[in-house]
């Protein structure tokens, strides 16, 4: 289940639709989805039923918020895409955090601005369900020719 929405997600990130971002245009240029050195924090979430306009505002709040943190490189939010004779994904969104640096300090810089209130945590409101992972770039990326 995670593998498809890894997959996905990975695509799309790649293909270089819009993000939410700190670095310059130039400083993104590479072959692979991310640079090697950086990490994905990959949240996948489900929005309240019903709540899917207040869940997508609240999270523009939130990604905005998260792109001011030191290190945090670029953001995006993307939906699972039904597939024919596949089982649909257990979330229905997943939401890509791309930084550099230490993935212990960033959670901890993470937990630092949602006790100073300049980061929310999950809005129960309108996010019924959410897990996390974080991943680091292995490899330096393949390029289609």
């Amino acid at each position: 289940m995670f593998k498809s929405l890894v997959y996905v997600a990975a695509v799309a990130f790649a293909a270089g639709l819009p993000t939410v971002s700190n670095a310059a245009p130039a400083a993104r240029n590479y072959a692979g989805i991310i640079p090697q050195g950086s990490n994905m924090l990959m949240v996948f979430a489900n929005p309240v039923a019903g709540k899917e306009a207040e869940f997508a505002d609240w999270y523009e709040t939130h990604m905005n918020a998260m792109a001011k943190l030191p290190g945090m490189v670029r953001i995006q939010r993307l939906q699972a895409v039904s597939r024919q004779g596949r089982p649909d994904a257990a979330f229905g969104y997943s939401v890509l955090y791309e930084y550099t640096g230490d993935a212990n300090e960033m959670h901890q810089r993470i937990q630092a601005a949602v006790k100073d209130g300049k980061v929310a945590s999950p809005d129960p409101r309108y996010v019924a369900k959410y897990d996390s992972m974080v991943y680091r770039a292995v490899t330096p990326g393949v390029v289609s020719k």
